[in-house]
């Protein structure tokens, strides 16, 4: 902790307020401050999800899509990237009560639907995508066969899924 605000204060000054966030899914999070903005530096193992995040908040943040801006994606040291964004104003959705829980799903499902209408012309392809856009299937039936299928060692889920996809 004490060399990532190490790293903060060398590479942007005066920083303040620095504390350790829950961790997401595979990155360490820190929230700090800085001339007055509040932002959100992770350290992961590799810069792809990095460069992922930063093409979607160029591409889709919006007033229906708050997705933080990415301001900075580099190196911490030779195995750790790291990514600074400015901080959303909120709480992760996994860590709120069952009264809580109930008060978003409206706000979350126009989220969702913000998302499923986001408009794709220049993404290209279907499954995981690239800092690009690009997705590796050339469609959705070819990502879906691609995928690990439940019950497989039952003989019963990859043909019940398949004939779905067809």
């Amino acid at each position: 902790q004490s060399m990532i605000e190490a790293m903060l204060r060398e590479r942007w000054g005066d920083v303040s307020g620095f504390s350790r966030l829950a961790e997401g899914l595979a990155s360490q999070a820190f929230s700090f401050r800085h001339d007055a903005a509040e932002y959100v530096v992770r350290i992961n193992g590799s810069i792809a999800g990095f460069e992922k995040d930063s093409y979607v908040s160029r591409r889709f943040a919006s007033s229906a899509l708050p997705i933080p801006e990415v301001v900075s994606i580099g190196r911490f040291d030779e195995g750790h990237a790291l990514c600074i964004s400015r901080r959303a104003p909120g709480v992760r959705l996994h860590d709120l009560n069952a009264r809580s829980s109930s008060q978003i799903v409206n706000p979350s499902l126009q989220v969702m639907e913000s998302i499923a209408a986001s408009d794709l012309v220049g993404t290209t392809g279907f499954g995981p995508f690239d800092a690009g856009g690009a997705g590796p299937y050339s469609s959705w039936k070819d990502f879906l066969m691609a995928l690990p299928m439940p019950g497989a060692s039952t003989g019963r889920g990859p043909d019940e899924a398949r004939t779905w996809a067809s």
